[in-house]
């Protein structure tokens, strides 16, 4: 589905990313890991083709990003990224709607669209309130409607959701109806890549990590395969240990002192 070979790009001088390469499946779940700094968000946005690398290949579904026009593109993918803010004076449901722009659908097309994305992430009680005036949640379960919507009249087996640090302004309530929702998702066949700064609930809801350090891949592969106390101590420069809990599929991550 995604395949990046020697991906590099430095900006401001920096070494962003270092010869990162990876696949990604068809209708895996992959969580992008890794400490503050390690080029998690920069990665998202060259996935999402809104980077210019320096060097290096990156296709979706077997075509080349950048020989993709904007609009194929937006059909293939739809990406919700940290800053959610809108600007201007639109109320949630015209933000929604803006996703469905790429397909030329009819009215009734258009709002059919809407309200099943709006339904999904429980945002039908804020379709006429003024973007701007909602919460850090609010704005963030909004924009992932927009992104469902920009994929909702594709083939979901061919698309993917790019998603940077989707639980970050989310109460505990919804971080876990959001993860059901990409579990559904999931299910359906779509391939969802998310950057994730809580690295248990990246564990326990992907089957599939990239795990970065200042700009190199140090780690990628199924989460039940790796060795991730190893791994992830030293991507973090601290000890850490796994402990398993009933009903869990994956191990959580915690400090070597700790004790559940």
């Amino acid at each position: 589905m995604i395949s990046a070979k020697n991906l590099n790009l430095k900006l401001g001088g920096k070494q962003i990313l270092d010869e990162v390469s990876f696949t990604i499946s068809r209708g895996q779940t992959t969580s992008i890991i890794g400490p503050n700094g390690a080029g998690k968000s920069t990665l998202i946005r060259a996935l999402a083709g809104d980077l210019k690398l320096d060097r290096g290949e990156l296709s979706l579904d077997g075509v080349r990003i950048s020989a993709l026009s904007l609009r194929a593109l937006a059909k293939k993918r739809a990406v919700v990224m940290q800053d959610t803010a809108v600007p201007f004076s639109f109320i949630a449901a015209e933000v929604i709607g803006l996703g469905t722009a790429p397909w030329g659908l009819s009215e009734a097309e258009s709002s059919d669209t809407l309200g099943n994305v709006a339904w999904l992430t429980d945002v039908e009680h804020l379709l006429q309130q003024d973007i701007r005036t909602l919460s850090g949640g609010e704005r963030q379960r909004v924009q992932i409607a927009r992104a469902l919507a920009q994929l909702w009249p594709g083939d979901r087996s061919r698309q993917v959701l790019l998603l940077d640090e989707p639980l970050s302004a989310l109460d505990i309530g919804q971080q876990q109806r959001l993860l059901k929702l990409f579990e559904m998702l999931h299910k359906r066949g779509l391939t969802i890549i998310s950057v994730m700064h809580d690295m248990n609930a990246a564990l326990q809801s992907s089957d599939h990590i990239l795990l970065l350090k200042e700009g190199q891949l140090l780690a990628a592969g199924a989460t039940k395969d790796l060795n991730l106390a190893e791994l992830l101590s030293r991507a973090f420069e601290t000890p850490l240990e796994e402990h398993r809990r009933a009903g869990l599929e994956a191990p959580l991550i915690l400090p070597a002192t700790s004790e559940l």
